[in-house]
């Protein structure tokens, strides 16, 4: 989530726009066996030769972000266009969905410890078809803790259950929903990564991430993977960093699927200021089920902060990913970009959009498609704790493997926001 290093006078909550439509949690939890980045380096980091090279938005280290606690209420209702996710050639359902979220989150900083937690329950009520009433989860943390003078340990959590994908997805950070049905889908991604500093100019990484998918439709394949990885930084300037990184992982199925394991060695740059970010990582990755497919991955992003409260940020990912159910893995193609800010002292706007392709690899069963779309938020403030919030979302799905078809689905939402404490 694109931080505000400077408040509104009236602060967004999230979950004020965790609905529009995009209907984004906190974090998206794609099956994605690359390494996700470790949080930024918590106030009192250890040598400023190194600086941390990744994270999701751009932060001054040096103004600490104050603890935090807060409850916020969003109610509200959206429309859709095509409930049921039918394809275009059929006979898409449209549909009026009472909403209500609660978002809790916390944030904490000590000179030793900087963490951010954040739970968010969506209730969904449907007006004509109450048979696809439903509740969604989604549970995000992240902290890093500091071991000594030299390293640190990062932690992170992403968990999401829902029977919608658009709920929990955050489309404007590279995790695009795959629109597949209404049943009820589990994803969970934890992530621990050491670091260590070898002198002022050299860092160590050592991590594991485990992934979780879990489907309610048998014709989606559960799958778990482990992946680890091992890697070292070189400080060339203070604002410069070079790495390089090797991983490998194994994803494992369901009803006698042959296991999917996967190999990668990457060299990575990032080059962070004040006020923006840019990052950089390529290399190769080998993966192995029934055949062996090799193929070049890598990211790349851009994060920038304009004037008092506008932000841009934007990037592209290609990953072995597991987030599409079949029987095996796909190569996933993402772009992203976000751009947001203040229109005044009382309105505050976000526009977003993505782009995402899938491709089956390694003698997967195939299931090809493309998908992409874009999102508009508005929040106006009506006081210190209340809000009106507004928003529309469009949403593309095309499918090559196994079969043509296409699907759409467009969302239109308002609601209020409260904030409790």
């Amino acid at each position: 989530m694109i931080d505000h290093a400077h408040p509104t006078p009236h602060p967004l909550p999230r979950s004020g726009w965790a609905l529009i439509v995009a209907l984004a949690c906190a974090s998206g939890t794609g099956a994605s066996l690359a390494q996700t980045p470790p949080p930024q380096k918590p106030p009192g980091g250890t040598s400023p030769d190194l600086p941390i090279r990744e994270g999701s938005s751009v932060r001054n280290e040096d103004a600490p972000t104050p603890n935090q606690f807060h409850l916020d209420f969003n109610a509200g209702a959206r429309s859709s266009s095509n409930v049921f996710f039918d394809p275009d050639d059929g006979s898409p359902q449209q549909d009026y969905i009472g909403t209500l979220v609660m978002d809790l989150s916390a944030t904490r900083t000590s000179p030793r410890t900087a963490w951010t937690m954040a739970y968010v329950p969506v209730l969904n009520h449907y007006q004509t078809y109450d048979q696809l009433d439903s509740t969604s989860h989604a549970f995000n943390y992240t902290g890093r803790y500091r071991l000594g003078v030299r390293g640190g340990l990062n932690l992170q959590e992403h968990f999401t259950l829902s029977n919608d994908p658009i709920i929990v997805s955050t489309p404007q950070e590279g995790d695009s929903p795959i629109l597949a049905n209404n049943q009820r889908v589990t994803r969970n991604r934890a992530e621990i990564n050491m670091d260590r500093e070898l002198s002022r100019r050299t860092r160590f990484n050592i991590g594991a991430t485990h992934i979780l998918n879990r489907y309610e439709d048998e014709n989606f394949q559960d799958s778990d993977g482990l992946l680890g990885l091992i890697g070292l930084d070189f400080a060339v300037r203070r604002e410069d960093t070079l790495g390089m990184s090797l991983s490998g992982g194994r994803l494992q199925f369901e009803d006698d699927v042959p296991d999917v394991t996967s190999e990668s060695a990457a060299l990575n740059w990032s080059h962070v200021q004040d006020r923006s970010r840019v990052e950089l990582s390529g290399g190769a990755t080998v993966a192995k089920q029934t055949e062996t497919d090799s193929f070049f991955s890598g990211s790349a992003a851009l994060y920038r902060r304009f004037g008092r409260n506008a932000e841009f940020g934007g990037g592209w990912r290609r990953s072995l990913t597991a987030d599409v159910g079949n029987n095996g893995t796909s190569v996933g193609d993402r772009v992203f970009m976000t751009i947001s800010g203040d229109a005044g002292r009382h309105l505050t706007l976000m526009a977003s959009a993505d782009y995402g392709r899938r491709e089956s690899v390694a003698g997967a069963s195939e299931v090809n498609l493309d998908l992409w779309g874009g999102s508009f938020r508005a929040r106006v403030s009506m006081g210190q704790r209340w809000g009106l919030v507004t928003g529309a979302n469009y949403r593309r799905q095309e499918t090559v493997q196994p079969d043509i078809g296409s699907q759409t689905v467009n969302n239109y939402y308002l609601g209020i926001t409260c904030r409790a404490f």
